[in-house]
């Protein structure tokens, strides 16, 4: 039996034979996701849904949602940089990406239900920062195509893109993990070759022959490169 996730809702559960029908019928989509007792989480439908499921009647409820206190797993063998409590999120901070993690029901109701949401540092276009003060403060990643609001703290609350926190301690956090951020998209987004040396006619000269020892030039190919690296 199949509990389903999609449009923010959880529904089920249903039987193999409806799932396959709501499939075929496009009521279920690709990206929608399944779960059925024995799973560990919730899977896409595109890439789950062939593996045969136990076809035996279940009422075990869907996984929880992430508690407060425990933070959703991140990529496995890979420990964050920056790890910070918001006031209904956790903030994780890799050294190519950040994820925002709801904490608890308030949370999944703000973001909709859709868990972990994962932003590479090379699609953030901007990170604006509000600091906490009577009202909580904020960091906002916008990226191409995002829904990031720009309507105030209370809108902020609902955006996928926006991590909220409160107090002073806070706010030294958030700074620091705003300047990290930046460096590593400014790092990513800077030419690659701006310190390569150029190389000299000797280490030119070495590869050309290099090239010829391996049977990848041959004779009279190294001779006309040589003769060209040579004229200048």
């Amino acid at each position: 039996m199949f509990h389903i996730s999609r449009n923010g809702s959880s529904e089920g559960p249903f039987d193999t034979a409806t799932v396959q029908k709501m499939v075929a019928d496009g009521t279920l989509k690709a990206d929608d996701s399944l779960w059925q007792e024995g799973w560990d989480g919730w899977r896409e439908v595109s890439t789950q849904f062939a593996q045969t499921p136990s076809t035996r009647p279940s009422v075990i409820a869907p996984p929880p949602l992430p508690s407060q206190d425990t933070p959703a797993p991140s990529s496995v063998g890979v420990q964050p940089v920056f790890v910070m409590k918001g006031i209904n999120d956790l903030l994780e901070v890799f050294d190519d990406k950040v994820t925002i993690t709801p904490k608890g029901l308030i949370g999944a109701i703000n973001k909709g239900f859709k868990g972990t949401k994962s932003i590479p540092f090379f699609s953030i276009s901007a990170i604006q920062f509000k600091k906490s003060g009577v009202l909580s403060g904020y960091l906002q990643f916008s990226i191409p195509g995002g829904n990031e609001s720009r309507r105030g703290i209370l809108a902020a609350t609902k955006d996928e893109n926006t991590f909220m926190f409160a107090g002073p301690k806070a706010n030294e956090e958030a700074i620091k993990i705003k300047d990290y951020i930046e460096q590593g998209i400014a790092k990513i987004r800077a030419p690659q070759h701006a310190a390569a040396a150029p190389a000299s006619v000797a280490d030119e000269l070495m590869k050309l022959a290099d090239l010829r020892s391996k049977g990848i030039l041959s004779d009279e190919e190294f001779a006309a490169a040589k003769a060209s690296l040579l004229k200048g």
